[in-house]
C-alpha cells in the first residue's frame, strides 16, 4: 500500500456492540465467524489497497490512505448506510473530530510521508 501524495491519513475505529455478550450465548466458534464476517464486511467497503486490521478483541482499525476528513467521513457514512442490511452484527464507530476531546474511540488523522512502503 502506498502512502498519500499529500501524507494524509484517514483511520476509523469501529467496536462490535455486545460482543461478549455474542460471544457467551452463541459460542466461541460462531464470535470467530463473526469477527471474519465483520472483516469481509468493512474490506467490501473500503478500496482493495486500503487496510482493514483487527486491533482487539472486537475493535478493529480501517486505515484510508490518500483520505481528507472529508473523505474518511464519507467512507463512515457509507459503511453507516450499509450496516443495517449488510453487516453480520451491529457495531459502533469513532465520531467526528469534533468529539475526540469526549471519546478515545474516534475518527482520527495522521500526517505521514506514506502508509506503508
Amino acid at each position: 500500500m502506498r502512502g498519500a501524495a499529500e501524507g494524509r491519513v484517514g483511520c476509523i475505529y469501529l467496536d462490535i456492540d455486545h460482543f461478549k455478550q455474542y460471544n457467551d450465548k452463541n459460542g466461541h466458534a460462531e464470535g470467530d465467524a463473526v469477527l471474519v464476517k465483520m472483516a469481509r464486511f468493512l474490506m467490501r467497503h473500503v478500496r482493495a489497497e486500503e487496510a482493514v486490521v483487527r486491533v482487539g478483541g472486537d475493535e478493529f482499525l480501517v486505515v484510508l490512505c490518500d483520505s481528507d476528513e472529508d473523505q474518511t467521513e464519507h467512507v463512515v457514512a457509507r459503511l453507516s448506510a450499509a450496516a443495517p442490511t449488510s453487516a453480520p452484527v451491529p457495531f459502533s464507530m469513532g465520531g467526528p473530530r469534533e468529539e475526540m476531546a469526549r471519546r478515545s474511540k474516534t475518527l482520527w488523522f495522521a500526517q505521514t510521508t506514506s502508509c506503508w512502503r
